[in-house]
């Protein structure tokens, strides 16, 4: 079990104890109904047995709280949504993209924002076998491809070489699945478990988390670069820093990428800080390099980061440190923090209702908002504004009738933002 589905079975325990899973009001159906305008991010609700996916528009309101969920019956949608559904790290202009993980292990494209399927594609090969390939990123190339990465290694010597799994696969729609794979670089006999991508310099970075099989053991940090034709990858290493599965582009730097290194899992904040930090990846496939530019072991009055990562336009960048469920019942929320990589300064953004409750945030440049899920206090929202500042507004809740937790937020981009 990974450290995601522990936080998952933790928060759902949580939600059904505050009841969070019982009956709620009558809602109308998720149908994929036509909407009025174009949407600026996507929500996903979920207790983590059903999810739905809620709409706002650039000033943070809500167009609905369930374009889609799980009991969304229309033509193309062959696999329902599950508990475990996330959204890419970038967004596909014109599109609402849906990963779903561990157990239904599906890519769904929906077009935005007439509602029209474009695709649901499995991330495997060999469907109903005991292979979970746990997708956990997409990102379209520009041939129309897909690059997804699986979490998952396949132990079994029998299947189909194109379900090894621990690799990044290329969907191609047109041929109807995966038609390629590329596996991760590895150093020792952990697992690569290639998590989150970034598309930098006509590149992609690939966020390496390397836990072992019962995710209790680490290999030493560090990302892959790949091509896109999936023929090459190249391992780099991150010094000291360990589960660097978070690549952002660098807004700064437009051959480097950020990547947040989140520390080891099963351990308390203590145990955490010494793996944790950002570091900054020159993209090149012959002459990569990784610079730590903050370390949390220096900083030890600040929680340490360990999801999240969000460059701003300042330079600064956003992430999330995680709380602590303890002995007793007490518990160390999470905190959004906002960290300057020059100056090393750090600072509370906002405190969560409890440990395991925050997401990771998502911005928008055109109506200048910040958003962020925090479970069951919906999503919280902040204006941006020319100097740095962020004005907090009031939160959203994003699920009235059906009362699910705000899980994930991602933004989302129309048509004309296609490169």
């Amino acid at each position: 079990m990974n450290a995601s589905r522990v936080r998952l079975l933790v928060g759902c325990l949580g939600a059904c104890l505050g009841g969070g899973c019982g009956a709620s009001e009558p809602h109308p159906a998720a149908g994929l109904v036509p909407l009025p305008q174009m949407p600026r991010f996507a929500v996903v609700t979920s207790d983590y047995f059903s999810t739905a996916i809620a709409l706002l528009d650039e000033q943070g309101q809500l167009l609905t709280e369930a374009w889609i969920d799980s009991g969304t019956r229309v033509p193309g949608i062959a696999l329902a949504l599950s508990g475990d559904v996330v959204l890419p790290s970038e967004p596909f202009p014109g599109e609402l993209v849906l990963v779903d993980r561990l157990g239904v292990d599906a890519v769904t494209r929906i077009e935005l924002p007439s509602g029209r399927i474009l695709g649901q594609w499995p991330a495997e090969v060999r469907l109903g076998g005991p292979f979970g390939a746990n997708p956990h990123d997409v990102a379209r190339l520009p041939d129309g491809a897909l690059l997804v990465t699986r979490f998952e290694p396949n132990l079994d010597p029998s299947a189909p070489p194109l379900d090894a799994g621990d690799d990044v696969l290329r969907i191609d729609p047109a041929a109807g699945g995966p038609v390629a794979r590329l596996a991760m670089p590895r150093d020792g006999p952990v697992p690569a478990r290639p998590d989150r991508l970034a598309a930098v310099a006509g590149l992609y970075v690939v966020g390496l988390a390397r836990l072992s099989l019962d995710f209790r053991d680490a290999a030493p940090g560090a990302v892959a670069i790949v091509n896109p034709e999936l023929t090459r990858a190249v391992l780099v290493p991150v010094d000291g820093l360990v589960q660097c599965n978070e690549p952002r582009p660098d807004p700064r730097a437009p051959r480097s990428a950020l990547v947040l290194c989140a520390g080891a899992t099963f351990t308390d904040r203590a145990g955490r800080r010494t793996g944790s930090g950002i570091a900054r990846v020159t993209v090149d496939l012959d002459a990569p390099t990784a610079t730590v530019v903050w370390r949390a072991r220096d900083w030890p009055d600040v929680p340490p980061p360990t999801t999240g990562l969000l460059p701003l336009p300042d330079g600064s960048v956003l992430a999330v440190a995680m709380g602590d469920a303890e002995p007793g019942g007490r518990e160390v929320p999470d905190v959004l923090l906002r960290l300057d990589p020059t100056t090393g300064r750090a600072e509370t953004i906002y405190e969560g209702p409890g440990a395991y409750t925050l997401g990771t945030p998502a911005f928008d440049s055109v109506g200048a908002l910040l958003v962020l899920p925090a479970a069951q206090r919906g999503v919280v929202r902040w204006q941006w504004h020319a100097d740095g500042f962020l004005e907090p507004l009031e939160p959203l809740d994003p699920s009235p009738l059906r009362r699910l937790p705000a899980r994930a937020v991602g933004r989302l981009a129309p048509p004309s933002d296609e490169p």
